[in-house]
């Protein structure tokens, strides 16, 4: 996705799959 922060990816991944914050 060009033009969106990693760390944006890696919230939308996380939230998709329910990964706590504190396992990434």
């Amino acid at each position: 996705a060009d033009g969106v922060e990693p760390r944006d990816v890696w919230w939308a991944l996380c939230a998709d799959f329910d990964v706590p914050r504190d396992q990434w």
